[in-house]
């Protein structure tokens, strides 16, 4: 995406959503969990998507500054 920013920042966009939405998922299903998980991999998974994301938020903000795009 930082080599070639040009044409996929809707792709980066929707991928940045959705790891967003799927860490809110997980951190809510920790919450209210019924099912015996372990808790510890839960926040594990819960913790990657949402260094996913910032990572995601991070590259497009990032690209669209390159490209000259507002904000």
């Amino acid at each position: 995406v930082l080599r070639k920013p040009e044409g996929q920042h809707s792709l980066v966009t929707v991928m940045a959503i959705e790891a967003t939405l799927v860490a809110a998922a997980i951190i809510t299903n920790v919450a209210i969990d019924d099912t015996p998980t372990d808790l510890w991999f839960e926040l594990l998974v819960a913790i990657v998507c949402a260094a996913l994301a910032g990572y995601l938020w991070w590259a497009r903000i990032r690209a669209r500054r390159i490209l000259g795009f507002p904000e």
